[in-house]
């Protein structure tokens, strides 16, 4: 039975050792060796006080292995919180983009309608355009926009080419379109048929090469600090012949 105990009380104080040894150098190592051959030497000759000591040894033991094991625990919690904010953050930005491209769609239908909703006839002249009048400004496809027209897209169509030019402030927003349409993400999925600004309208015309493609870059657009204007009509259709193309007449602010 000594014998049994003895080997237990062995094997503890090497664990003890090993702890120890982490964190002391060579002489503070065999010093403890040292103190652990005269507790062993006092133990064979006092078997008694074997089981107490065993006692104690166990529980000095345990706590010194808790003491040294590493926060793997916490480390893995903050890993974990970390990752978690990160795939949040991503995706309220993916919802972001998901809502700007419904509101771009939700403008574009808006502004369709707004475009083919009839007017009032005026007596001045009729709501709706003559093909010798679009035809001086306009080809196909875009000339059937207009023409199926109604309204307000006829009255700016009619004031596009009847207003003055302002030269400094056309050629400067001219380019800052052109400018904006080569340097986005989707520049390739559109392809610019023309630009004309006079003094408080432009118009802005070519063809959608993937589906969509025009309302993001409109609404990104929008966002521009050079951007002042307040109203736009807006349509985006299919030709058997050209396919998909849009066209937009839009409106300054006027102080």
């Amino acid at each position: 039975m000594n014998k049994l105990l003895l080997t237990l009380f062995w094997l503890i104080s090497l664990l003890i050792m090993f702890f120890i040894g982490k964190n002391m150098g060579a002489g503070d190592v065999s010093i403890a060796k040292e103190a652990q051959f005269d507790a062993i030497q006092n133990i064979e000759s006092n078997p008694t006080k074997l089981e107490s000591f065993d006692k104690k040894e166990c529980q000095s033991a345990a706590e010194l292995s808790k003491s040294s094991l590493p926060s793997s625990g916490l480390t893995n919690k903050n890993q974990t919180a970390q990752n978690s904010h990160t795939h949040d953050k991503q995706t309220l930005i993916n919802e972001l983009a998901d809502v700007k491209r419904q509101l771009a769609d939700a403008e574009s239908q808006l502004e369709s309608l707004n475009a083919s909703k009839p007017n009032m006839p005026r007596e001045d002249q009729p709501s709706q355009a003559t093909e010798e009048e679009v035809s001086q400004h306009l080809s196909a496809p875009f000339d059937s926009v207009v023409l199926k027209a109604r309204g307000s897209m006829v009255d700016k169509f009619r004031q596009l080419h009847e207003e003055p030019q302002d030269q400094e402030w056309s050629i400067v927003t001219e380019q800052h379109i052109s400018d904006f349409f080569v340097t986005h993400d989707l520049a390739d999925k559109v392809a610019l048929d023309a630009i004309t600004c006079k003094q408080t309208i432009c118009e802005i015309r070519g063809f959608e090469l993937e589906n969509e493609a025009w309302g993001r870059i409109m609404s990104d657009m929008r966002a521009q600090p050079w951007w002042n204007f307040a109203s736009s009509h807006s349509t985006t259709q299919n030709n058997k012949k050209f396919g998909m193309f849009f066209y937009s007449l839009v409106s300054k602010n006027v102080i």
